[in-house]
């Protein structure tokens, strides 16, 4: 979100510092403070202050100066934790400051990689009509003659008219960057970037966007933004080659013909070979 929609990151992330309460009244404090400052805006802190520090607190016979020097004491040890509670409700998260540093840097890694800006489009002028760029793209699909309901996500599509390009790009993170090849066997992105292209292709013929091209004019690109998370912030570009994406497609075929027939046969408690063969299933 940072790097492709940074208007968004700003509304829904913060990055806060904040001392934790140091024990259950400290918690109470807080708590109780923000919950009277919602209830009543328009009362003086000092007042919030006094009330809440006398509900949290065992105060005895104390006249209210004292009470109230004690609750701004506290209040002071602890107002970037209430800061915390006051605005923990505008925002979808609050990070820590070496999340939301670690996030600018590779944000920063990314805008000065040599090719990553324009594949991505992230300097794109907005006038540019040759030039559309969707992120976070949900896409609701069928899959090719089956009544199988899919859904996808794709990070970003561009799509260069001008040129007659599409470009389908994910982003991932890895704290190895130096063996992404092997992570991208292991997770077979390759299978999942194919599933994209099938939900992008459904798309441009069938859903929202249809009309909007004829899909077998254009060239069509993949690839995979990787980050780097540990130590040394790094982007890399990684182009996939079709026929991984290929192979991903004839993965895809033989999985979604298995997950039809559990549908249509509403057995779901092991694999279809077990059904199918007596119970004895074959390492492949």
């Amino acid at each position: 979100m940072s790097i492709l929609e940074p208007e968004e990151f700003e509304k829904n992330y913060i990055y806060l510092e904040y001392t934790q309460p140091s024990s259950p009244n400290q918690k109470k404090f807080c708590e109780k403070y923000v919950e009277l400052r919602k209830e009543k805006p328009k009362a003086t802190k000092k007042s919030h202050k006094i009330k809440t520090y006398k509900e949290s607190y065992n105060v005895g016979n104390k006249k209210d100066e004292v009470i109230e020097k004690e609750a701004d004491k506290l209040y002071k040890k602890l107002k970037d934790y209430i800061n915390y509670l006051e605005k923990r409700d505008e925002y979808k998260d609050i990070l820590t400051k070496s999340d939301w540093n670690k996030i600018m840097e590779l944000k920063d890694e990314t805008f000065e990689h040599k090719a990553a800006p324009d594949v991505l489009a992230l300097n794109k002028d907005p006038l540019d009509n040759n030039i559309e760029a969707f992120s976070e793209l949900a896409i609701f699909w069928y899959y090719p003659n089956t009544d199988l309901q899919c859904k996808s996500m794709l990070d970003r599509v561009v799509i260069d008219h001008k040129n007659k390009i599409i470009k389908l790009i994910d982003i991932k993170t890895t704290s190895k960057i130096g063996e992404f090849q092997q992570s991208f066997e292991n997770f077979k992105y390759y299978r999942q970037l194919a599933f994209y292209w099938m939900a992008l292709y459904y798309e441009l013929e069938k859903g929202s966007m249809k009309d909007k091209l004829n899909i077998d004019e254009y060239d069509k690109k993949t690839y995979i933004l990787a980050l780097h998370t540990r130590d040394l912030p790094e982007a890399r570009l990684i182009k996939i080659p079709e026929d991984k994406l290929d192979e991903g497609l004839s993965e895809i075929d033989t999985i979604i013909s298995d997950i039809k027939w559990h549908f249509d046969n509403d057995k779901w408690g092991h694999t279809k070979e077990y059904y199918e063969n007596n119970g004895i299933e074959t390492l492949y």
